[in-house]
């Protein structure tokens, strides 16, 4: 079931910088990573 996660994130990464958004899926990126560890799933500046 967590191997699709890795399908679903490399779409999202292919659509986000073909809209010239990789900042954003860096951020995202940022906020899931923070999230494991934190067991956040988003983070608010």
């Amino acid at each position: 079931m967590k191997r699709n996660v890795r399908l679903v994130v490399a779409r999202l990464r292919q659509r986000l910088t073909a809209a010239g958004n990789p900042g954003l899926f860096q951020a995202l990126r940022d906020g899931a990573a923070e999230g494991r560890s934190t067991g956040r799933h988003r983070r608010v500046d």
